[in-house]
């Protein structure tokens, strides 16, 4: 099952921030289409790429820049629309490092997480943009979807990337709520889940 996390993670070892990043820098994309673009991530399956899907429009395919400055043509596996909205993409071919993905129901108020992005509108940029938060409250439901709320807003170019916590694990995908003016993210698990359903 693709949704589940896969290979050895950190377990209950903090990571510093730099080898976050470090990490981090090997499974983060640029995400271009004719629609628009942003972040997103590669899975714990070869070729998997989930990302917003307001960042795809209406589009089936998609351009695909890596931290190695390589461009890949990706097309669009699933998507599904609010209050989800999120989308998988395939890519062939491709380098396929990955960062594990946390159990959702272990998230907890309080921790600290790094948010991930691409600020760059053209390509993969030479930086990272980071922002460092914490948790506000975890397993918000909204239309039977879970989400966390954490304590910082984030830019647009967060939109479609990776939250991380300490362990060096993805906890969720950032979602742009800006009709409540709040910031939630996916619960990546329990989102993956809905996403994989009939696939």
């Amino acid at each position: 099952d693709p949704a589940k996390p896969q290979g050895a993670g950190p377990g209950n070892v903090s990571l510093s921030f730099e080898d976050v990043l470090q990490k981090a820098q090997k499974t983060i994309v640029f995400i271009k289409s004719a629609q628009g673009s942003g972040s997103g991530f590669l899975l714990p399956h070869p070729g998997i790429i989930v990302t917003n899907a307001q960042i795809l429009g209406r589009c089936d395919r998609a351009e695909i820049f890596l931290q190695s400055g390589s461009a890949k043509a990706a097309t669009v596996l699933k998507r599904l629309p609010l209050p989800l909205n999120i989308a998988l993409l395939q890519v062939e071919e491709i380098d396929w490092e990955v960062l594990p993905l946390a159990d959702s129901d272990r998230c907890q108020e309080g921790e600290e997480i790094w948010a991930l992005g691409n600020p760059d509108g053209e390509k993969w940029g030479a930086k990272l943009t980071v922002l460092r938060g914490s948790v506000v409250k975890c397993h918000q439901s909204y239309q039977g979807v879970h989400y966390f709320q954490i304590d910082k807003v984030i830019k647009p170019e967060y939109i479609g990337g990776p939250i991380i916590n300490k362990k060096g694990e993805i906890l969720g995908l950032f979602l742009d709520k800006n009709e409540q003016k709040v910031r939630f993210i996916l619960l990546i698990l329990r989102g993956l889940k809905f996403l994989y359903s009939g696939h």
